[in-house]
């Protein structure tokens, strides 16, 4: 494995790059593969695995050797599993952190041209990339997002600006989890991704709170990666729809400027979603919606049995 060179002259910073891998080995392979040939990015890289059922963790050891694969032990979800990659770069000595998503593939100079703008710019907590679909590879998946909070709702944002500022970077209300670099100091100035969510709007929140300590949130459109867009969980699953649903509200409510609208508004907007799953027979799906409600009322967070 190819770890970035120390220049005597300029010091490289360490980088570390964490994969998370749920029961996709296939899918992670295909991406590694790819990575590797593009020399991890100059990064050293740890492949987190998350309790997988398939064999992926042996099977990445055999396919990549020398590659650094870490098992959870059990299912940590991606806020855990993510925070558990962090505390290993950290221990590691890592100076900067990417995490980037195992549907991706990533630039060969993605991490080269994060790193660089972190390091001209030393407000910046968290940095995004262009994220680009695959394979309709001219099309853009998101250069960050913004955040309607009178719907309670957020819009990826999909088209080219119409001019970039002079520093190269665009400011974002967050940046998706699909692929980020953060500076290590922010894990001891902010904290770890928030395990309440599991999934869903954990990448919302730990950019929610890295603002909140006055450090910039921003995205790089100089840095690309492909995302194939497979998530390891069915979007129109009962597991999908109650995370979504009990998550929601737990991020709208904690940063809405009006909790209590928000808290109404999903409220509402949920029971009528279940309903409409119920008039389609969605029996399952629609009684995930009124746990996900039921256990946002309650308090009730982290991994549940759906």
């Amino acid at each position: 494995m190819t770890d970035m060179n120390t220049d005597n002259r300029h010091r490289t910073p360490r980088v570390i790059t964490v994969v998370l891998n749920y029961n996709q080995h296939g899918m992670t392979r295909e991406m590694l593969a790819d990575f590797q040939e593009k020399g991890w990015g100059g990064s050293h890289v740890l492949l987190v695995d998350n309790d997988s059922s398939d064999g992926s963790a042996e099977k990445i050891r055999r396919e990549f050797p020398g590659m650094e694969v870490l098992e959870t032990g059990r299912n940590l979800g991606c806020s855990g599993g993510r925070n558990f990659g962090a505390r290993a770069a950290l221990e590691r000595g890592a100076e900067f952190i990417f995490c980037v998503d195992n549907d991706t593939y990533v630039a060969e100079d993605c991490i080269a041209c994060l790193v660089a703008h972190m390091e001209r710019d030393l407000a910046i907590g968290i940095l995004g990339a262009r994220v680009m679909r695959h394979p309709e590879t001219d099309l853009i998946w998101s250069l960050g997002t913004h955040v309607d909070w009178d719907r309670c709702d957020y819009k990826s944002i999909q088209e080219e600006p119409g001019e970039i500022p002079s520093d190269g970077l665009l400011d974002a209300a967050w940046v998706p989890g699909t692929a980020w670099m953060v500076r290590a100091s922010v894990f001891e100035d902010v904290g770890f991704i928030d395990d309440r969510y599991f999934i869903y709007f954990e990448d919302t929140d730990f950019s929610f709170r890295i603002r909140q300590k006055g450090l910039r949130v921003a995205v790089a459109p100089d840095a690309v990666i492909w995302h194939r867009e497979r998530s390891s969980m069915d979007a129109g699953s009962p597991r999908s729809a109650y995370y979504y649903t009990r998550n929601r509200l737990l991020f709208f409510t904690a940063y809405s400027p009006r909790p209590l609208f928000s808290r109404w508004f999903l409220s509402s907007r949920a029971l009528l979603w279940s309903l409409r799953l119920m008039g389609k027979n969605e029996w399952r799906v629609a009684g995930a919606v009124i746990k996900g409600l039921r256990d946002a009322a309650l308090g009730r967070w982290g991994e549940r049995k759906i």
